[in-house]
């Protein structure tokens, strides 16, 4: 099974904010977490974070 969460939220500052969530429960589960934040900088940030629990273990 595959759990996907998708928000997109824009605040009082016109700014809009994503979060991205992909989470997989099975025999190798694999959870996916992707965050894009513009503050009031008008910069971006985003954060990716790949995790596998598994034999094998990953992160980027």
């Amino acid at each position: 099974n595959c759990y996907t969460q998708t928000e997109i939220v824009q605040l009082s500052d016109d700014y809009y904010y994503t979060q991205t969530e992909i989470v997989q429960l099975s025999d190798d589960n694999c959870y996916t977490q992707t965050e894009i934040v513009q503050l009031s900088d008008d910069y971006y940030y985003r954060q990716t974070e790949i995790v596998q629990l598994s034999d094998d273990y990953y992160y980027t």
